[in-house]
């Protein structure tokens, strides 16, 4: 009981025919995938050290790694290799012990069983697999010319096996990383019965460019762009270089540059990066180069087309700003209620809708629509458009000569916004006006002078506060001056009169 089977001590057919037996009775399960029961067979093998045991530790090595026991597979292939050095599945454990270190990431150990097959086993078919692999494994540790020099050996001595042309994949990969499709295309000249078309070299050149992109390496990006352009201008990927580059080139501030590649790509067919195109040319059109005709038609065609809804609205705020600068009063009444009408509003778009529609409204002489509007930016923000405003509202009032309130609405700039300087300046500058109207020359002088001692650029509203004190200042000494020929004409006639 428990001994080994009589069958197998006898001097017998039997005893030579069922060792096989029962490996072939392991196989048939491992083949229906009952991993369990085949288990069972190879251990019976090599448990009563039968014949075909080093086959039935290689098995037993194979379901481990099937199983996700990485470290049993390991030791069943290790017990091939140490207890079986004759073994016809020497070369088999050894590869498979170099592919189970890959997955472990364990990739020292990896190399050197790769190695051993390629170094122990000259006509072992794993040869070309191990290459390849440790062409990959040097790759992913970053050791380039050791990837290339396996990826060489299969492209010099199995040039037409399936591996050679998946280390054509590897060295692309290589040179990609490295940036140097120069280098991958001399390489493969080497080499005249690979065929590498010039479609091959632009989708290469254009790789490398696209990688440093992925990795936002702008610099090197924009380097890679300008030479595939320059070699494939109508390559295949000519849209999808003109939008990186200019991709990069907005994010580095070269926003001149960056209008030519999104103009190139607005002017292709529709495609896939149109929209986004569009929105970058806009902003550049109305904030850089403050060509606002450009910026609305870019922006209306945007509105057109955006499929997503945060571009539609990004449109719609540029439409009310580019018809503002081009003073089109239906325009910006049209897409500021569009705007106001919109799921993906902000406060922010609130106060820019009232204050460009009261801007404009104040330009065209409408202050009563732009009084209503300015208000309402006034009571809502206090920031550069919240200091705007209330200095429009006070020059309405000045305008309407309601010069308590403008006085009010002056000294509320500089209360409410005291931040915006410019515009605090400014209110004083008028406060001045409205002072010199209620004939109060001492204080419109006093706050003449204040912004010449405290305020100090020296710009269009120190000059203008200059050139009002001393406008003042001349109609003083020509009222004095008045005063004092009226005094002397009437002493003559006085004295005509003795």
């Amino acid at each position: 009981m428990g001994g080994k089977p009589k069958l197998l001590d006898a001097r017998t057919v039997s005893s030579q025919v069922y060792p096989d037996a029962i490996g072939r009775a392991g196989d048939c399960y491992f083949m229906q995938k009952n991993y369990a029961k085949a288990t069972d067979k190879y251990d019976m093998i090599v448990k009563y050290a039968l014949r075909g045991a080093d086959y039935a530790y290689y098995q037993k090595g194979i379901l481990a790694g099937l199983q996700a026991k990485p470290a049993d597979k390991i030791a069943n292939l290790d017990k091939v290799i140490k207890d079986y050095p004759e073994s016809y599945y020497l070369d088999d454990a050894w590869y498979q012990k170099a592919v189970t270190y890959v997955g472990q990431e364990d990739y020292d150990k990896a190399i050197n069983a790769h190695k051993t097959v390629i170094g122990k086993f000259p006509q072992s078919p794993y040869i070309r697999k191990s290459l390849l692999n440790l062409g990959l494994v040097y790759y992913n540790t970053n050791n380039y010319d050791e990837a290339l020099n396996n990826y060489k050996v299969l492209l010099r001595d199995y040039p037409k096996s399936s591996e050679a042309q998946d280390a054509l994949v590897g060295i692309k990969d290589v040179y990609v990383a490295q940036g140097d499709a120069d280098g991958y295309i001399k390489l493969i000249k080497q080499y005249p019965e690979v065929d590498f078309s010039i479609s091959a070299q632009d989708s290469l050149t254009y790789q490398i460019a696209e990688n440093y992109y992925t990795k936002e390496d702008c610099t090197n990006a924009v380097t890679s762009f300008d030479k595939y352009l320059k070699a494939f201008p109508k390559g295949a990927f000519a849209v999808y270089a003109h939008f990186y580059r200019g991709q990069c080139l907005y994010s580095q501030q070269s926003y001149a540059k960056s209008r030519t590649d999104y103009e190139y790509v607005i002017n292709q067919s529709s495609n896939l990066f149109t929209e986004q195109a569009l929105d970058k040319a806009s902003r550049i059109a109305l904030h850089i180069d403050k060509d606002y005709e450009k910026a609305f038609n870019y922006s209306k065609k945007l509105y057109d087309i955006a499929s997503k809804k945060d571009l539609k609205v990004e449109a719609l705020r540029n439409l009310v700003r580019s018809s503002y600068y081009l003073k089109k009063q239906e325009d910006l009444t049209t897409y500021s209620d569009l705007l106001l009408k919109s799921e993906g509003k902000t406060t922010d778009d609130d106060i820019e809708i009232y204050f460009y529609r009261g801007r404009l409204a104040y330009d065209k002489g409408n202050t009563l629509v732009a009084k209503q509007n300015l208000q309402q930016v006034a009571s809502r923000t206090t920031n550069e458009m919240g200091a705007q405003a209330r200095y429009y509202l006070a020059q309405i009032a000045y305008q309407q000569k309601e010069y308590d309130a403008a006085k009010a609405l002056c000294l509320k700039v500089s209360n409410e916004t005291a931040s915006q300087e410019y515009w605090v300046v400014k209110s004083f500058i008028l406060l001045s006006d409205v002072y010199v109207a209620k004939n109060d020359l001492f204080q419109a002088k006093a706050t003449l002078n204040s912004i010449i001692d405290n305020y100090e650029p020296e710009d269009e509203l120190k000059k203008e506060a200059r050139e009002k004190l001393a406008k003042i200042t001349k109609g003083e000494i020509g009222t004095s001056k008045l005063k004092d020929d009226s005094k002397k004409k009437s002493d003559y006639l006085e004295m005509e009169g003795n």
